[in-house]
């Protein structure tokens, strides 16, 4: 058994998961209980902690191979597992975010466009020499700004 699992590892650090996957599963079928090999299966499984989408559950495997495990490696083995479980809410979040449809672009593309226009446009009146209509567009601006600030805090 103990060559199957040194076969498995090995398979797994040339990155062919599906064959020393193969491998664990030999040997988790004599000894169900075995935690290298279950933590084997996780490795495999999650393609050592990077696979964002599992078929399997390596949390049943993970849960085997911890109570199993010395006392000295659980903490560093929790440490990954928490690691890994993090970034896949992470990317899951992200995922959501980018599918997300992008309402209300064209009204924010306007509002950029009426503000950095009206307060160019103030700026250059007032080097024009005319101060009044200047500021009166810089202020326009402004308040197309803070009216935009304020609707946005509604949604």
């Amino acid at each position: 058994m103990d060559g199957l699992i040194s076969k498995a590892y090995e398979l797994c650090d040339k990155n062919e998961y599906d064959t020393a996957k193969v491998l664990f599963e030999q040997v988790l079928k004599d000894n169900p209980k075995d935690y290298e090999a279950n933590l084997g299966m996780v490795r495999c499984l999650t393609h050592d902690y990077t696979k964002e989408k599992v078929n399997e559950d390596f949390e049943y495997y993970f849960q085997k191979a911890l109570l199993k495990a010395p006392l000295a490696d659980r903490k560093k083995l929790v440490k990954e597992y928490n690691y890994y479980i993090n970034n896949l809410e992470i990317s899951a979040k992200m995922d959501r975010v980018l599918e997300k449809p992008k309402k209300g672009k064209f009204k924010n593309n306007f509002y950029t466009f009426l503000i950095s226009f009206s307060l160019i446009l103030g700026i250059f009146v007032i080097s024009m020499g005319s101060v009044i209509p200047g500021i009166i567009a810089i202020l326009v601006g402004i308040f197309v700004g803070v009216y935009w600030y304020l609707t946005s805090l509604k949604k």
